[in-house]
């Protein structure tokens, strides 16, 4: 379980998983019988979507993208060109994750 990679395996059928397992406990953050399972889904790009909720109501930076490489974080930059419903769908989906 790590942001960075390590500990990090693609499994493509059952036989594989006793040698993941091993690995992530091996070599992941959490060990101690704990892991994240993902799974794949297509898309066309990944963001960060920083909010500020505050006295007057909230406030949108930016859509920040990001750029993987075998599963490796690789680069991010400013904006993300996206269209206009993807970023209102972004912030709606953002507003409503706010803690109050």
């Amino acid at each position: 379980m790590s942001s960075s990679g390590h500990g990090q395996s693609i499994l493509k059928s059952k036989a594989d998983l006793q040698k993941a397992w091993d690995y992530a406990q091996e070599g992941g953050r959490a060990g101690a019988g704990r892991v994240i399972v993902e799974g794949f889904v297509k898309f066309d790009y990944e963001i960060t979507l920083l909010t500020v909720r505050h006295i007057n109501g909230t406030s949108f930076l930016a859509p920040i993208g990001h750029r993987q490489e075998d599963g490796d974080y690789r680069e991010s930059w400013q904006p993300q060109a996206m269209s206009d419903s993807a970023l209102q769908k972004a912030q709606a989906i953002a507003e409503k994750s706010q803690v109050r």
